[in-house]
């Protein structure tokens, strides 16, 4: 059997569970595109460190317009557990802090396992841009 045939296998799933598998960051920013493409969200814990299960954190939100100039109308966060068919057990404050920056306070992710963190950004008109990311507690 040739080299390349046993070790192939194994690259694969291993690629694949890294580019399939998300963490709570260490605190480090990250971003994601809505849906269209028109905005960029970028977003911190803070203090920065990891997301941990069961304790209470902030985000530290960027808003970025990749289309036009314009600054969003409104910002929305949630998080659920899609396996659980739940999501947080607190109510989240999304507080504008600057034109297209905001702090989401009282965020709680209770439990460990995988949760989908959504950003929901509004345009002058009203209209729903989102943005999501998978995050995996343990």
């Amino acid at each position: 059997m040739q080299p390349f045939a046993i070790i192939a296998p194994m690259l694969t799933a291993v690629l694949l569970s890294a580019s399939c598998a998300s963490h709570s960051s260490g605190g480090l920013k990250q971003t994601a595109t809505t849906e269209d493409g028109r905005y960029r969200v970028t977003w911190q814990k803070t203090p920065p460190s990891a997301i941990e299960a069961n304790q209470y954190f902030e985000l530290l939100v960027e808003v970025e317009d990749l289309k036009t100039a314009e600054d969003p109308q409104d910002f929305r966060f949630d998080a659920t557990m899609p396996a659980h068919r739940h999501g947080m057990n607190t109510i989240v404050n999304a507080v504008r802090s600057e034109d297209n920056h905001w702090v989401i306070q009282d965020l709680n992710l209770h439990m460990p396992g995988e949760w989908v963190m959504t950003f929901d950004v509004f345009d002058a008109n009203g209209v729903l841009h989102r943005a999501s990311e998978v995050v995996i507690l343990k």
